[in-house]
């Protein structure tokens, strides 16, 4: 693992920090008293993991955080033009979202920022109709005081001439198509589960060949992989999915190579497998199938280097991958494997006979090419 990010406020308006500007959080509204984001970012710092920061800035059912429906375009009967979700109907607050906006949630990431000037990154989540002055706003506070914070799209409206982010935010479980990628940097954030917060009866969790399905098909797009891990009441993380992230981790210590710094090529990915990533409601309801193939191929690069990442094992561990056509190949190595890999180039595409395989998980491999 590279970096984390710590949901600091999510739309609840609870803060898992000490606040100066709301005591609605887990030191000053807690027998616990502790302060949960500090405590992160000290073991980040000890450990060489980056620090990042999730918070919700336009939504917080506590403190008056609707969306800013106010700024909505509406119909002729004063109602949103837009679908309303997930907005403190029930009980709204008596504060207008002009005042929570200024008054907590930009201070509150100015704390954060001020706080933790080393930030990795921001990510906030959910603009709904935010005026582009308080997106600068938020922007220009994490660049005052953590200048070199990565802030995510979701700062600011999309329709917006003038957005301010850092990269791309595609939906949640989404893998954005070649038209829907509207940034050179972009990120999906995806699940374990079919759920971002704790929930015990969801136990339709994602196998390790899953998370690495998407992984490389995020990754041969160009883009990055967020996972999200929710713990329980007690911050601990569920053993099932612990089982999962050590599997994933066993991969990637073998064949981080392909992923890590790596640029889309000019082909993503071969093979007769297709899988649907439109949302997790699409996930949740259609599961998934681990029919994938020894035919079925990602592609990554860096500079004059080719991976060819598959996800299933060969039975006479021959494989041939098509793209590699036309391509001049100068050596083909299997990743964490010092065995000669024997490859023929052909019309057809580069054949190769793999060495044994190494990975105790049995179907995660990446020949590296080098052209």
């Amino acid at each position: 693992m590279r970096y984390m990010v710590i949901t600091t406020k999510h739309h609840d308006g609870f803060a898992l920090f000490e606040s100066n500007v709301s005591a609605y959080n887990i030191v000053d509204a807690t027998p616990f008293k502790r302060d949960v984001v500090a405590e992160l970012h000290g073991a980040c710092e000890r450990t060489g993991v980056r620090f990042g920061a999730y918070y919700s800035h336009t939504l917080d059912w506590y403190d008056g955080g609707d969306y800013g429906l106010q700024y909505a375009e509406k119909n002729g009967d004063g109602t949103p033009t837009c679908i309303v979700k997930a907005v403190n109907d029930w009980d709204p607050s008596p504060r207008t979202f002009d005042d929570y906006m200024q008054n907590k949630s930009v201070a509150q990431v100015t704390e954060l920022a001020q706080r933790y000037p080393d930030l990795f990154l921001v990510w906030f989540d959910g603009a709904g109709h935010i005026p582009a002055e308080i997106s600068h706003a938020l922007y220009e506070a994490i660049y005052e005081h953590a200048p070199q914070a990565l802030v995510n799209s979701r700062i600011s409206k999309d329709d917006l001439p003038d957005k301010v982010c850092d990269y791309q935010s595609a939906g949640d479980n989404h893998v954005p198509t070649p038209d829907e990628i509207e940034s050179t940097h972009w990120e999906t954030c995806g699940t374990t589960n079919n759920s971002w917060g704790f929930k015990s009866y969801d136990q339709d969790w994602k196998c390790a060949l899953e998370v690495l399905s998407w992984l490389v098909d995020v990754v041969s797009r160009g883009g990055n992989y967020l996972l999200n891990v929710g713990p329980d009441g007690n911050g601990k993380i569920p053993a099932a999915c612990v089982a999962i992230l050590r599997d994933v981790g066993a991969w990637m210590r073998v064949n981080g190579e392909a992923i890590y710094g790596s640029r889309a090529w000019t082909v993503s990915r071969e093979g007769p497998t297709q899988v649907a990533r439109t949302g997790t409601g699409n996930r949740a309801q259609a599961g998934f199938s681990t029919a994938v193939t020894a035919q079925d191929f990602w592609f990554t690069s860096k500079g004059k280097t080719v991976y060819a990442i598959g996800l299933a094992q060969p039975a006479d561990r021959q494989v041939l991958v098509r793209s590699l056509a036309d391509v001049t190949v100068a050596a083909v190595r299997m990743l964490g494997s010092e065995d000669a890999v024997d490859w023929e180039q052909t019309p057809d595409g580069l054949r190769v006979r793999l060495p044994s395989f190494l990975s105790k998980l049995g179907y995660a491999l990446a020949i590296k090419v080098t052209a």
